[in-house]
Formats: C-alpha cells, sequence, structure tokens
C-alpha cells in the first residue's frame, strides 16, 4: 500500500504563498545553463513553508494550460514554426504536417505546462540521401533563410517531444512528490520530463492523492491560490492520464503469481531510484537503478540501465568511506513475455516476496563480513575458489586455495591490482565537493538529488545501514603470499582463520622453541615491546638466525612459528630481491614495510647469499651487505634468516641478530618423529581415502634397510609423497571413493630409487658430506657428535 500523500502546503502556507508567487516566470525554456550553485538546491522562489514574505505582484493575465510547440532543426538550425494551445502527435501522424493544428497560440504568460517536439526538416526543393542529410546538419550554413512556416519544409523525423512545467505551483508540487528519482533534474524555473514521462507516470497515484488533498483544501478554503492549485494538478494529471492507463494490462501480468513482463514494459518495473538485485558474473549484487533508457541500434532494441551501488575508498590520513561506483546493464529484446526472476536485474520488491528475504540476508552478512575485514585494515583469511581476475583478451581467473591477506588500502594505492570486471569506476560522482558538480554538469546530471549512502565513514559502524550493506560491493583486494601476487577475490570465497593449529609439531629442543615464541609474541601480536637502544625507532625488531644442515626444520620453524601464533608468513629468496645493488635496498624495504604492516613473519632463506662476509675486492658484494645491515636495524618486525653455510656470514650480521640457533643433524628419534607427523597429518586430512598400513609404518620406522639412508626431513617428506602416489597410480582403476593404501613395497621402490643417486653423486666425489660442509659450506656437522662423547 502507497503511504498517503503528504500535503503540500497547509492553509497559512497558502495565505503566504498567495502573495508572495508570480504566476509568470522566464520566457520558455530556451536552453540557457544555469548556474552550478543551483544543484541539489530549490528553485529561486520565497520558502514559503518557512515562512519568508515578499511584496505582493501585480495581477498577470490567466496562463493557458497546455501549449504545443514545434522546433525544426536543419541546415539553418533552430527554429519555432508553430506555437498552438491545441494537441498534435506528429509522430502518430506520419510526420504530416496538415495534422498541425493551422492557429497560433497569442503572446502571453508562459503556460502551466509546455509540449515541445523537436524535428527535424529541409527546405522543399531538392530532396536530399540520408549521407548528404547528415553532411548538411553538420555545415550550419547562417546565410540560409531560416523557413518561418511549415509550408517551405519537409520534415524528415521527430528527434524528441519533451514536458517543460512552468507553473510555480506545480514546480513544488512535484518537487514534494518526486523525492528521489535519478537522472531526473527538478531545479531551476522549470522542470523539463522526456517523453514518455516515465517519472510522472511513475508518480501518478501520489500527484491524484495531492489532488485530492487541493480538491479539500479548496472546499475549506476556497481562494484564487487554492482553485489555481488545485487546476495545475488537474491538468498534469489529465495529460498523464493516457500514459498510465496503459499499465493496466502491465500490473496484471505483475499481479500473477510468477509475474511476467514484456520487453517494452520493462521500464515499468525498473524505477529509478528503486532497489533491486543485478547479476554480475553469476552473482548477484545490490544495487540502486539510476536510469532506464529504451535504445535502437541497427533495429535492434535494447534497454540501457545504469545502476550504482558502494564501493570503499582510502583516505590518505586513513579513513575508510563508501562512495558510489556505477555499472551499465543491457536488457537485449526479447518476444512475448518473460519471468521477471529471469531477468538480469530484479527490483528487491519484487524479489524478496519469493524467497523470504534469504537472498537479502546472505548480501547484508556477505558485507558484514567484508566491513569486518576492512576495519582490521589488513587481515590473513583463507581463499578456496576462484579469483576475480581479468587479463585483457579473456578471463584470467585462476582457482587459488591459499592464505591470503586482504589489504585493500594497500592494494588500491600501490597500483599492484590485476585487471578485473569487479573494479568499478566513480565516472558521475567524485570524492571532491566540486569536481561532482563539474561531473554532473559534464554527463548532463545538474540538479540530480542523491541520498547520503556515500561519504559514511566505516569506522563509525553506527552510521551503517543495512542500506549499506545491501549496496556494498563483495570483492577484496588481496595478496596471496605463496605466490607474491596481488588478486581480486569474492568475499564468499574467504573464510577466517583459526590461529591456534596444536597439530603443527617441531623436532627442536624446547627450550629453544620457548626463546623464539618469547621474542615473536610481543611484536606478532601487536604490542609494544621495551628496547635497549637509545636511539628511537631502533632495535625494535627482533632477527633470529637459524643455521643448519638441510631438511633439519629450520624453514619449518618458522612456518609453525608463524603458524601457531595466527600470523602471515612472507617468504623471500634471491628471485624476490634480486642481486643488483641499486635495486636490492628499495626491494628489500618494500618487502620490510609490508611485514611491518601485516605484523607478518619475515623469512629469508639462504640468507648467506645477500649477508656473506665481505672483502675489499668485491664492493659490489659490500654494498649489499651494508644495505641488509642498515634496514635489519631499523626493521620493527620479526625476521628469521636461515642458512646452511653459517660460516660464510659476514660477522657485522651475527652481532645483530638476537638469537642464533644452530640445527642438529637429524638422529634417528628425531626421524621417526617427522614420520610420525606425517602420519598423523595424513590421518587427519585423507582419512577414509589414504592410509598407510601398518607393515609400511614399521618398516620406515625400524627396518634397517631405511635407516641406513638417513633421510632429512625434506628427504622423508618427498619419499612419503612419492610412496602415496605410487600407491594412487596403482589403484587408478580402481572403483571411485574406494581408500588407496601404501604398502612396504612402495617405500622400497622409493629407497632403491634415491639410494642409486647418493651412490652416483659420491662416486664422483672425493670427499665425505661431513668434509664438504666443514670445507665448502662453513659448516662443521660433526660439531654435534663431538660435543656429544665429551659429555
Amino acid at each position: 500500500m502507497r503511504p498517503e500523500a503528504k500535503p503540500v502546503f497547509s492553509d497559512a502556507d497558502l495565505n503566504t504563498f498567495k502573495s508572495t508567487v508570480p504566476l509568470a516566470l522566464k520566457k520558455p525554456w530556451d536552453g540557457e545553463q544555469e548556474n552550478l550553485s543551483t544543484i541539489n538546491s530549490e528553485p529561486e522562489v520565497p520558502n514559503v513553508l518557512a515562512g519568508e514574505q515578499s511584496n505582493p505582484e501585480p495581477a498577470e493575465p490567466k496562463s493557458p494550460g497546455i501549449r504545443y510547440k514545434l522546433v525544426v532543426d536543419g541546415p539553418w538550425g533552430e527554429t519555432t514554426l508553430r506555437q498552438t494551445d491545441d494537441p498534435f502527435d506528429l509522430r502518430a501522424a506520419g510526420l504530416d504536417i496538415d495534422t498541425i493544428p493551422k492557429s497560433d497560440a497569442d503572446d502571453g504568460p508562459p503556460p502551466i505546462i509546455e509540449i515541445t517536439s523537436w524535428a527535424r526538416g529541409q527546405l522543399k526543393g531538392k530532396w536530399l540521401s540520408p549521407v548528404e542529410w547528415e553532411k548538411a546538419l553538420e555545415d550550419i550554413d547562417d546565410k540560409i533563410q531560416k523557413p518561418t512556416t511549415l509550408d517551405e519544409i519537409y520534415l524528415r523525423e521527430v528527434t524528441d517531444t519533451k514536458m517543460i512545467v512552468h507553473s510555480p505551483l506545480l514546480l513544488e508540487v512535484i518537487r514534494q512528490t518526486v523525492e528521489y528519482y535519478p537522472s531526473q533534474n527538478l531545479t531551476g524555473d522549470t522542470i523539463i520530463f522526456d517523453e514518455p514521462y516515465r517519472c510522472l507516470v511513475h508518480h501518478f497515484q501520489d500527484f491524484e492523492a495531492q489532488y485530492q488533498r487541493a480538491v479539500a483544501e479548496e472546499k475549506n478554503n476556497s481562494n484564487d491560490l487554492t482553485r489555481q492549485l488545485k487546476k495545475h494538478i488537474e491538468v498534469l494529471l489529465e495529460f498523464i492520464r493516457p500514459f498510465e492507463k496503459k499499465l493496466k494490462s502491465v500490473q496484471s501480468r505483475l499481479d500473477k503469481k510468477a509475474p511476467t513482463i514484456r520487453f517494452e514494459d520493462v521500464w515499468w518495473i525498473l524505477r529509478p531510484g528503486s532497489f533491486a538485485y543485478f547479476l554480475h558474473e553469476d552473482k548477484w549484487i545490490g544495487c540502486v537503478i539510476m536510469s532506464v533508457k529504451w535504445k535502437v541500434k541497427s533495429n535492434i532494441s535494447k534497454w540501457n540501465i545504469w545502476v550504482w551501488f558502494l564501493d570503499e575508498y582510502w583516505q590518505d590520513s586513513g579513513p575508510c568511506k563508501l562512495e558510489r561506483v556505477f555499472k551499465k546493464l543491457y536488457i537485449p529484446t526479447f518476444e512475448g513475455e518473460r519471468a521477471i526472476h529471469d531477468l538480469p536485474i530484479v527490483p528487491q520488491s519484487f524479489h524478496d516476496k519469493t524467497d523470504d528475504g534469504e537472498r537479502l540476508a546472505t548480501i547484508e552478512a556477505r558485507s558484514e563480513k567484508r566491513l569486518k575485514i576492512l576495519r582490521n585494515r589488513n587481515m590473513q583469511v583463507m581463499h578456496s575458489g576462484r579469483t576475480l581476475d581479468t587479463d585483457d583478451d579473456e578471463k584470467g581467473e585462476r582457482n587459488l586455495t591459499a592464505p591470503v591477506i586482504a589489504d585493500d588500502m594497500i592494494g588500491q594505492s600501490s597500483n599492484v591490482l590485476p585487471s578485473s570486471n569487479w573494479v568499478f569506476t566513480v565516472p558521475f560522482i567524485t570524492r571532491d565537493k566540486t569536481a561532482v558538480d563539474a561531473q554532473r554538469e559534464n554527463m548532463g546530471l545538474r540538479g540530480i538529488r542523491v541520498p547520503e549512502y556515500h561519504e559514511v565513514d566505516i569506522f563509525q559502524p553506527e552510521k551503517v545501514t543495512k542500506k549499506h550493506l545491501f549496496l556494498l560491493l563483495p570483492k577484496i583486494a588481496a595478496f596471496a603470499p605463496d605466490t607474491k601476487s596481488w588478486h581480486i577475490v569474492h568475499v564468499d570465497n574467504v573464510e577466517f582463520m583459526d590461529g591456534n593449529s596444536s597439530r603443527a609439531k617441531l623436532v627442536i629442543e624446547d627450550s629453544n622453541i620457548d626463546i623464539i615464541r618469547a621474542l615473536c609474541s610481543p611484536i606478532l601480536s601487536g604490542k609494544q615491546s621495551w628496547s635497549p637502544d637509545f636511539i628511537r625507532s631502533k632495535g625494535e625488531g627482533v632477527v633470529i638466525l637459524l643455521h643448519g644442515p638441510p631438511g633439519v626444520g629450520k624453514t619449518y620453524t618458522v612456518e609453525v612459528t608463524a603458524l601457531t601464533s595466527g600470523r602471515p608468513l612472507l617468504s623471500l629468496t634471491i628471485a624476490d630481491l634480486g642481486t643488483k645493488e641499486e635495486t636490492i635496498e628499495e626491494k628489500l624495504s618494500q618487502w620490510l614495510s609490508l611485514a611491518e604492516r601485516w605484523r607478518a613473519v619475515l623469512l629469508i632463506d639462504e640468507a648467506d647469499i645477500f649477508l656473506e662476509r665481505r672483502k675489499h675486492t668485491d664492493l659490489a658484494r659490500n654494498g649489499i651487505v651494508s644495505a641488509f645491515l642498515r634496514k635489519m636495524e631499523y626493521f620493527r618486525g620479526v625476521l628469521f634468516l636461515t642458512t646452511n653455510r653459517v660460516g660464510h656470514i659476514d660477522e657485522a650480521f651475527l652481532s645483530r641478530a638476537q638469537l642464533i640457533i644452530g640445527y642438529k643433524p637429524l638422529d634417528q628419534q628425531k626421524r621417526k618423529k617427522i614420520w610420525e607427523g606425517f602420519f598423523e597429518k595424513l590421518a587427519n586430512e585423507r582419512k577414509g581415502k589414504i592410509r598407510v598400513g601398518n607393515a609400511a609404518k614399521r618398516y620406515v620406522l625400524e627396518d634397517e634397510e631405511i635407516l641406513k639412508a638417513e633421510w632429512n626431513g625434506r628427504e622423508i617428506r618427498n619419499a612419503l609423497y612419492t610412496a602415496i602416489s605410487l600407491a594412487q597410480y596403482e589403484a587408478r582403476d580402481d572403483d571411485e571413493g574406494e581408500e588407496t593404501l601404501v604398502e612396504s613395497e612402495h617405500f622400497r621402490r622409493v629407497l632403491k630409487v634415491s639410494e642409486q643417486f647418493r651412490q652416483y653423486y659420491n662416486s664422483i666425489k672425493h670427499d665425505t658430506s661431513s668434509s664438504r660442509a666443514r670445507d665448502l659450506y662453513g659448516r662443521n656437522d660433526d660439531y654435534w657428535t663431538e660435543e656429544k662423547d665429551e659429555e
């Protein structure tokens, strides 16, 4: 049920307005541009509702109801060839000039409303071809004498018909009734409506209610003004009524249990200013309809629909606010009737009746999720699904199942985001007030009223309404640490992560684990830790060096530290930093800055490449080491460095690390823990799908043949993965869903291949692994055995 129309004027207002508003305004609309300062302002008439007074105007001649006007455009420019108080319709008459009333209207005050038709014509004589005609229009010739009568021209087409409202009383009624109708200018001394006057038809019942109010006011307080008010509304209603009557058959289709619509009637349900759902790449998004226009090109009809919705932008000072973004939709022509719910844009009022608000609740929930992420400024979340990235030629979406760091602020400001169909521009309304007016002027949107849904600070939750949630775009800029790449992702594809992982197990000594966690915890949790340095901002971070032979758990220690603290892990290699002295410092600064912002655990693997002992003969190498040392001292995060060549690292660095931990080569007990850890992980993640048999477990844990191999942790992982792959390959013809069993034979085959390579590798070396570690890598693997013997 429509709300009761509010009265335009009270009795007191009418008495005041009677002496303040002249019946005649400026001459009919002539294309003059209004000043930009009038945007979203009321017309320059006294504000009678506020009680403004002015001196009474002299009596004016009676204003006609409707005046019809014909303006003809040709090589001479534009000229008005007929003004009459009698109606005519050139389109319906097939451009027959004889259907136009012969008599011109007398000069006098402007009418209540004016209906102006623009047509294209040419002087009688030689008939121009379409090409010649278009060229003639482009080359306006001031020397051509303008026609003064219709008898001098042929009409080629009617290009436009508009209603121009002149009556100040009717202008005020319209402004009070039409509160928000995007693309309709409601300011100025006149209001112009394009045929078929959809804005007025959409509000027809509201105008009828205003008319009934005016009738009642006239009965209670009959005077010239109340009679004029009633008359002017009546003139508008009688002109619009034929357009409104055509909608009765449309309404009957809409009242069906499964409502349908014809192509030509789509505009009626897509009322500008109303809320709707539109389909974008198979996802429903909430929007506000801005404009609906019928376009015909190459004899193919379609509806062009502009909608707006909300996205966020970050100001330089930090606040995150909502702004409008726009998109153009199309509904191509279709035959007969179509179900409304099959359209790519569906009014919210229609859809919410069919699913009890389920879609609305889903959209609001995902917007709450996005706001939670935005209010954290950056957050590590788990992404599962396809990204929203695209490349230039085709969809470049990719599957991504991995932790990502959601950070719209960095994504937007750093020009790092890939192209995406989910990044929309702001062509009409910008963030700057002056630019807003300029953009509206350029796009022909001057005077449009818009509700204040934009410029809302998301860090003020009390200002974020359900409507904001409905309109918020469901996409996020996210960085994938595993691939070092930025993506646009959908909110539905991300889930919040649990930072506690009790399943992650380390094989280093408990005392070392405690020290690592004690050093990292204050920084990773966002707490301010004490710095022993007297220089401010220096020494506020933590640098930990982990050294030892390959595969003993150095990198895994860092990974588990990040996992159990719930913080992202940024793992850098030479590929991420480069080796050129002139660029390495800049890249290192960028990564250190991101690590601080995200409170991430930063890992530089094989750090000896960058921190190798300086030499007098290698100035470039010295510059790289110096850059690292300088940046590390002012880094305020957690930095892990790993190396299996600790003897090659510059001594200046060793004094700058808060903690240095050496990892012993694995013994049988540690290998057993690693195997058992992998078996537990497999059982938790692939229960019922893959299982390692008990005999196979005994083989890898106890058999002398495999114990002699002395595999390190990475080799154990690779052996298990290869054995599982073998088992799955052999079971490829089994029924789907049947459990794959990994047996001892699979591990024997892996061991055989591994030992063959090891024997070959040792045959081309003239030393042992221990001597190579000492002589080539600056590492003494025998130290730990010697230490144990001394004990």
